[in-house]
């Protein structure tokens, strides 16, 4: 008897614990080199579903899309795209192709890395990006 007051019990707890859990609601996003960004939004570097709860979602500082009209003096409808930015660290430093992690020669200076005294260079090696995800949004369970 008490073997089954403990189960049942075990199963209100789960059971109060799961309707208790706040759908995720996920977004379609594409993410841009703010240096290279074109006016028609056609040259992304990659595309991805990004939701709430993700821990990627807290590294974007998520603009207020009730701050703008969408289309008013941009070329970024509000109305239509959730709009971040985020700063990460240029994962090619020198443009070879070849990802930092990967290149003997990472600030492209001819010199390998063991000998260079400035592996990555003097120049600033961060990138901005921009985030933008449509609001036509998935959510899950």
């Amino acid at each position: 008897m008490k073997h089954a007051l403990k189960i049942n019990t075990l199963l209100i707890i789960l059971l109060f614990f799961l309707s208790g859990c706040k759908k995720e609601t996920c977004y379609y996003c594409k993410n841009y080199d703010l240096d290279n960004i074109d006016t028609q939004l056609e040259n992304y570097k990659t595309s991805f579903y990004l939701c709430e709860i993700d821990d990627l979602w807290d590294e974007i500082i998520w603009q207020d899309n009730d701050y703008n009209e969408g289309g008013q003096l941009t070329f970024i409808d509000y109305d239509v795209y959730i709009v971040g930015f985020r700063a990460i660290e240029n994962p090619d430093i020198d443009g070879d192709g070849i990802l930092n992690e990967n290149d003997n020669d990472i600030d492209g200076d001819g010199v390998i890395n063991q000998n260079d005294y400035t592996i990555t260079g003097f120049q600033d090696n961060t990138v901005q990006e921009l985030i933008l995800c449509t609001s036509n949004s998935l959510v899950i369970n």
